[in-house]
Parts: structure tokens; sequence; C-alpha cells
């Protein structure tokens, strides 16, 4: 997941970056029905490689983050978290319910990081704290959604002054993709830490009967 996070970070601040050129540089190639020159043309054939590059790269993201989420939710479980109000099932089904997931995704890995909470017990958890990545974390995530589909309206546009407008919104996808990614990578790693430690925990408390 960090690696592809990384990946997928790098690739959003590229075509922010083009975005950023297309706003700038090229902006009056946006409305141009004549033929461009050369330069326009590979600068435009360059943006469209990366943009199908970045596809499978976000699917495969998209893909695996589902799955680590499903496997978080049956860890904790395993680790004797009792009382969890979101099955593994439907951790990752609700990332696709439309309005439900603007917040059910969230209250579900929220859930997952207090039940992987070392110190607690199987009911215990429900009064961990939670740190305030998770929820910084989501905000950026739904913030870029939003944006991400102003950007693809707007490049569908006839308008000059709407596609520009779109190319901006792409400056600033790719500017928010870096503390997006960073945030997802921590979220990631601080749920497997914690469950790491709790399971290290479990296994100490079972060992200590035996060397005594």
């Amino acid at each position: 997941m960090t690696v592809l996070f990384f990946a997928e970070m790098m690739l959003s601040v590229l075509m922010g970056a083009m975005s950023l050129c297309e706003a700038t540089v090229f902006v009056e190639y946006i409305d141009v029905d004549e033929v461009m020159d050369a330069t326009a043309g590979l600068f435009y054939l360059g943006y469209g490689c990366i943009g199908l590059l970045y596809l499978p790269v976000i699917l495969t993201c998209v893909v695996l983050f589902c799955v680590w989420v499903y496997r978080a939710n049956k860890n904790v479980r395993t680790l004797g978290a009792q009382g969890m109000e979101y099955s593994p099932g439907w951790c990752v089904g609700s990332f696709f319910v439309p309005i439900l997931n603007l917040v059910i995704p969230y209250k579900a890995v929220r859930e997952i990081y207090q039940a992987s909470d070392p110190e607690a017990d199987p009911m215990s958890w429900k009064n961990s704290l939670v740190s305030p990545v998770v929820g910084w974390w989501w905000g950026l995530w739904i913030l870029s959604g939003i944006l991400g589909q102003m950007e693809f309206r707007m490049a569908m546009s006839n308008v000059a002054n709407v596609l520009v407008m779109g190319a901006w919104l792409g400056v600033l996808s790719g500017a928010l993709a870096i503390p997006n990614a960073l945030l997802a990578i921590r979220v990631v790693r601080s749920i497997h830490d914690r469950q790491e430690r709790k399971a290290a925990n479990m296994l100490q408390v079972i060992a200590e009967p035996r060397q005594s």
C-alpha cells in the first residue's frame, strides 16, 4: 500500500504539473480547432500517456486498499475485539454505495483503528482515542473526490474559459495529492503497527503461564 500510494502521488503531482503547463503555457491551444504545432502536439500526447498510466495505478490502489480494509477488520476480530458495528464485507462495500460512501467508510476505518488499540480489552476498545490523522485523511479524500469530479466535467466542456478553470483544478488536485497520500500511508501504517503490537501483547499473555 505504501508503494502504491507513493506511485499514485507522484503521477498525480506530474499530472498537476502538466495541468499547470496547460493553464499557462499552452492555454492558447485549448480552444483552437486548427492543427497544433509540434511542441503542443507532443505536450498533449505526453499528457494522455500519463493519464493512461495513472488509470491502472489508481485502480490497483483501490483494489488493494479494499483488500487491506477487509483484512484489517478481520484481524481485530481475530485479536478479540467484540461488538464491532461494521463487518469486513460492509467495510469494503460501503465505499461503493452513493451518499453512504461519504460517511460509512470513515466510520468503519475509525472503528478498526479503535479496535486495534494494543492496550484495550475485547470491549473497552470503544473508548480508545482516535488519531486526528484519520479525520484529516478522510477530509482530504472527500475533497479530492469532489475536485476530481469537477475537473472531469469541466474537461468535457467546449468553452475555453471552463477548460482553463478545469486545468487549474487539475493543478490543485496535484498539489493535494501529496498530503492526501502521506495521510493515507500514515493511517495504514498506524493501524498495521497497532495490530502488530496487539498480537504481540496477546502472545506474551499466553506465554507467561507456560513460563511460570
